[in-house]
């Protein structure tokens, strides 16, 4: 299985992002609950002590479902990513699930000491499976609210399926990674250019 990459800018492309393509053919990351409280994990979304919490579900019917709208939610981002590409605003009913899910959230702010003032810090409770929802609705809040929608990008690479935030100075970056299909496709033109 390839390994999930935090290659967008932005966690709900990079959601998007886990399905992919390799040697030509679909790949899908998240393949169970257990992949998605990873990923959750390794995005920073989810504590610790909230992954133990929650791999205490897995195989439960509460998981399954969970993982089944969390794939549902990831197809939703996938269309929003393209119709921001085409220009197009987000749909009404893609809103309307975002803010269904979002008013069952358990986040709460606490006040806290830090050195010399006072902070704010918001506490989100994750006990089962359902919690992680709103966690997963929040993805594309800060895409849509702070970000330049003009700057969302599909990689250049006709045969990527990833997409990705522009965050470069000049706005001209045309892969999702440099690594990946960036040198890819210089090989490739280099290739090309000297056959003839």
């Amino acid at each position: 299985m390839a390994i999930i990459e935090f290659v967008a800018n932005d966690l709900c492309l990079d959601l998007v992002n886990t399905e992919i393509v390799e040697h030509g053919q679909p790949v899908d990351l998240l393949l169970s609950y257990e992949h998605l409280l990873d990923w959750l994990a390794e995005a920073n979304l989810i504590s610790s002590s909230n992954l133990k919490i929650l791999k205490k579900w897995k195989n439960s019917e509460e998981a399954n479902d969970v993982f089944a709208q969390a794939k549902t939610l990831r197809a939703s981002y996938h269309q929003l990513a393209e119709d921001l590409i085409e220009g197009k605003t987000p749909s009404p009913s893609l809103i309307k699930q975002i803010n269904t899910l979002m008013a069952q959230d358990s986040m709460y702010p606490q006040l806290k000491q830090s050195v010399d003032r006072y902070q704010i810090d918001f506490v989100r409770e994750i006990k089962q499976p359902i919690d992680l929802m709103p966690v997963l609705a929040a993805l594309p809040i800060d895409l849509l609210t702070q970000k330049d929608l003009d700057l969302v990008r599909k990689c250049g690479n006709p045969a990527c399926v990833r997409y990705f935030y522009d965050s470069t100075k000049n706005h001209k970056r045309r892969w999702c990674s440099m690594d990946g299909c960036g040198n890819l496709m210089k090989v490739q033109r280099f290739r090309q250019k000297n056959k003839t």
